[in-house]
């Protein structure tokens, strides 16, 4: 007999407790899972008898080896061989890139192979695999079931075979009957292929240079963290034995090569992203192209302060040595950035700033803040010309190009905004050389004086206590769409798309793995740093990564729109207007995608400022807001049926005036037009989601295509032109629903 001795409590659940055992001498590890049945009733006696016996059955290479099980008193023992690797959601957590096609099917091949699997439970891990995110993420059991019969499980993404994703799609067909069986997915390919020629998950990892921490000291599942991580047991069990014999056959069984055990995958561990490679020294371009960098030596200033002379002198030598001096109080910080711009606009007190600190903070608060926060910030701003070796080109309209930055460069470029570094920016008056592009310096957020000017301060400066606490290592992309053709609205034949509607949520929190609409303004994040804050203003400051769009953005013309993916949630916040309200710290659990994108994208489109009800009915509205959310939604370069839902809510309304019947119509239209399916969010108005899911299905089950609801549209429009109230007697959905079919 071996006695064995409990040394950590690994969790517990509803029947029983999982404890971590250690063999006295060998110091050898298994699991050991108790089950209390002194009150449990004959059925639950049974089923945990049963879970035992089927577990000594089982003995397979791909499934978690049994070594014994007894009674000891009323208390169930089961003895199991320790997974010391991690679960899967746990090396999910720790891949850095996409998992790797063989390594996935590998994956796929040892569960077929071991059990007869739910297909299409089986089918939702696969997808979970690829896409690193849950095929379905609902708590609520009707929200479920309606989201599986309605939406279904997504498509593989396209990165992957063709043979895995038809084999994907029919492990989650809706239909039972035309799913596979077990043998049927073995017998084809890739798992044909693969038992073909087989490879173990280690191999796989390296032949395809698969960047990961798992084996490593950073890995989440280490076992090393995990055991001084658990807590200490007094184990209420007394000495705890196990027969030789089973042990014996347990061990015999683990030498066959079982299972492949974790070990430091040296060749390929590595940190999420690598750091931004040395700068090559003067590559700069000072035109009307690129970002006029605060560090470049064309950025100069008149200086008069030479000993009587005046001459022109490098700007980044005067940031340079102003910021390297100490902060005792925000006098110095003030007095800092007025320094830093000199002959420019700044030279005003920043109110807000100075309110936020001294009156929002307690001492302790302010001190942290001058002695090590603000400190931070600077380092990160000088640290601009190692960061980037090559000039960022402006998004100028008209132009189809992207920007890819780590989100170190991004936390760098911020960091400059801060302290108003950004050269010939703090102006937007007509003439002026950046009059097209939004403000990116923070002057005026540190004197905005409005209500909610310590909220947004108050997540800036969160951001910032976070990326220099601990840097993000991924990237952020940055796309400027412009669309050459858009669609004969009033002659299109397509139908409408499919629609669901929820009055719960947000889009930022109910829309992963969609494509996600900010509700902009032609100048992303509109007066940002003044007054009001919309929804697109409360993604900006809960997002921080997306304020530096506005660096390189030019105002968006009618037939553009902005994508962002990857930008990262630092902040929780809630509310819009006068109630927006900084809640606390977010940790964004998003995965990334192989080049280190968190899996969000965004879509940045601008609606028309709507002054008149009438007005927005007009045959040229109507189309301005077609083809602008068209613009949004169309993504040519992705089959139809692997294209995200978009998710969206009242676009257009709110302080842009638009009536949010006719917002919601344009958008399912435009969606229909792109291919694309619609998730929409009503804002708590559960009223209007009722009104919205009934139009939509007056309108699918009458097969109307998006041409003749178009001309119903303008139909409304002619009924209400002449009316001389300012309010409609009806309103377009009931318009539309008396219309003859």
């Amino acid at each position: 007999m071996a006695e064995y001795t409990a040394v950590k409590l690994l969790g517990k659940g509803g029947f029983g407790v999982v404890y971590l055992i250690k063999d006295k001498k060998s110091d050898e590890v298994l699991a050991l899972k108790t089950v209390d049945l002194d009150k449990a009733s004959d059925d639950e006696k049974a089923f945990a008898e049963k879970e035992a016996k089927l577990m000594r059955g089982l003995e397979h290479s791909h499934v978690v080896q049994y070594v014994d099980s007894y009674f000891k008193g009323t208390t169930l023992l089961i003895f199991a061989e320790f997974c010391d690797g991690g679960d899967l959601q746990q090396f999910l957590n720790d891949s850095v890139s996409r998992i790797p096609e063989d390594l996935v099917v590998c994956w796929m091949t040892q569960v077929l192979s071991a059990l007869e699997a739910d297909i299409w439970s089986l089918g939702c891990v696969l997808f979970e695999i690829t896409s690193g995110r849950r095929a379905i993420d609902e708590v609520s059991p009707h929200l479920l079931v309606f989201k599986v019969l309605t939406v279904g499980i997504p498509p593989i993404d396209k990165l992957y075979s063709k043979n895995l994703r038809i084999a994907g799609s029919k492990m989650v067909d809706k239909s039972q009957e035309k799913r596979p069986s077990t043998s049927e997915l073995l017998s084809s390919s890739p798992f044909s292929d693969f038992i073909k020629k087989p490879k173990e998950p280690l191999s796989i990892m390296k032949e395809t240079v698969f960047v990961t921490k798992w084996g490593t000291d950073q890995s989440v599942s280490n076992i090393q963290k995990l055991i001084e991580g658990l807590f200490l047991v007094i184990s209420p069990l007394g000495k705890i034995i196990i027969s030789k014999d089973s042990l014996a056959h347990y061990r015999k069984r683990k030498q066959k090569g079982s299972h492949v055990q974790p070990c430091a995958v040296d060749a390929v561990a590595s940190s999420a992203v690598s750091p931004p490679p040395p700068v090559a020294v003067n590559q700069d371009k000072w035109d009307n192209y690129h970002v006029k960098m605060p560090c470049s030596p064309r950025n100069e200033y008149f200086d008069d302060d030479k000993g009587g002379s005046s001459s022109f002198s490098r700007r980044w030598d005067l940031i340079h040595e102003t910021l390297n001096k100490s902060f005792a109080d925000i006098d110095d910080l003030e007095k800092a950035i007025n320094i830093i711009n000199k002959a420019n606009a700044v030279r005003s007190r920043f109110t807000s700033l100075r309110h936020y600190l001294t009156d929002c903070n307690t001492e302790k608060d302010l001190e942290e803040f001058l002695t090590t926060t603000l400190p931070n910030i600077r380092d990160l701003a000088l640290a601009l010309p190692t960061l980037f070796h090559e000039p960022i080109p402006l998004l100028k309209q008209g132009s189809k190009k992207s920007i890819t930055l780590t989100q170190h460069q991004v936390a760098c470029l911020l960091a400059n905004a801060f302290f108003c570094t950004f050269p010939r920016r703090n102006s937007q008056e007509p003439q002026k050389e950046f009059c097209n592009y939004p403000d990116i310096n923070f002057n005026g957020l540190f004197q905005d004086q409005s209500k909610r000017s310590d909220e947004k301060i108050r997540c800036i400066l969160h951001y910032f206590m976070r990326v220099t606490q601990q840097m993000p290592q991924g990237k952020v992309t940055y796309r400027r769409q412009v669309i050459d053709r858009f669609p004969k609205w009033e002659e299109l034949q397509t139908g409408l798309s499919k629609l669901t509607s929820s009055s719960d949520g947000t889009i930022e929190d109910s829309g992963q793995g969609m494509l996600q609409v900010l509700f902009a303004n032609n100048h992303i994040g509109g007066s940002l740093y003044e007054s009001f804050v919309g929804q697109q203003q409360a993604r900006l400051f809960m997002c921080p990564e997306m304020i530096i769009a506005r660096l390189f953005t030019e105002s968006l013309g009618e037939d553009e729109c902005l994508f962002m993916t990857g930008c990262e949630v630092f902040s929780m916040c809630a509310g819009l207007g006068d109630t927006f309200t900084w809640l606390g710290d977010r940790q964004d659990m998003t995965t990334r995608d192989e080049d280190g994108h968190r899996q969000t994208q965004i879509v940045a489109i601008d609606p028309l400022h709507i002054k008149n009800y009438k007005a927005q009915f007009q045959k040229d509205c109507l189309i301005r807001e077609l083809n602008k959310a068209y613009t949004g939604f169309f993504n040519g370069d992705v089959p139809p049926a692997q294209l995200p839902w978009v998710v969206t809510g009242n676009w257009g309304c709110g302080a842009s005036g638009g009536d949010k019947r006719l917002k919601a119509l344009i958008q399912m239209l435009a969606a229909s037009a792109a291919q694309r399916h619609l998730s929409f969010m009503t804002a708590g108005d559960d009223e209007f989601r009722g009104k919205l899911l009934e139009i939509h299905r007056y309108l699918s089950d009458r097969d109307f295509t998006v041409g003749q609801i178009v001309q119903l549209i303008n139909g409304y429009h002619q009924e209400i032109i002449h009316q001389k109230r300012f309010g409609p007697r009806t309103n377009v959905f009931q318009f539309i629903m008396s219309s003859k079919d």
